[in-house]
């Protein structure tokens, strides 16, 4: 299996809230750091604790929809995959994710499968700020 595929299949049963399915594609020895906050995530019944236990919870409202091509793709709603590169058994995902209170936050994840499944990754997160307006002349605003 691909980075691509196992990403696009963990995130699909995550947005279904199939969590049982969804830790099928975690290594035995799964870690997840979260080196923003200094905290570590050993094994999948860890995670999904953590994952049905957030505040708000994730924001699931529709069907996931699958969309784009080898080298840019999609997955909607809770969690939307923008864009996976990959090379070999290691990658990187760029994320949206869609809270329970309606915020949107960006999240950035360095992974290695093993044995075909997801063996460590690195995630960071990153809210939406407002850009300042010292800057305006140089740069062109998202629409986004």
């Amino acid at each position: 299996m691909t980075p691509r595929e196992l990403l696009g299949r963990l995130y699909d049963a995550f947005n279904r809230r199939d969590y049982d399915a969804a830790m099928q594609f975690l290594h035995p020895d799964f870690e997840e750091d979260w080196p923003q906050s200094g905290e570590r995530i050993r094994g999948a019944a860890n995670l999904r604790a953590i994952v049905e236990n957030y505040p708000g919870g994730v924001s699931f409202e529709a069907t996931p929809e699958y969309h784009g091509t080898d080298d840019e793709w999609a997955i909607s709603p809770g969690y939307t995959v923008v864009r996976v590169t990959e090379s070999g058994s290691e990658g990187t995902g760029v994320i949206k994710v869609r809270y329970g209170d309606g915020s949107e936050w960006w999240m950035l994840a360095l992974f290695q499968l093993k044995d075909d499944l997801l063996y460590r990754q690195t995630t960071f997160f990153a809210g939406p700020f407002e850009a300042p307006e010292w800057r305006s002349r140089w740069v062109e605003r998202d629409s986004a």
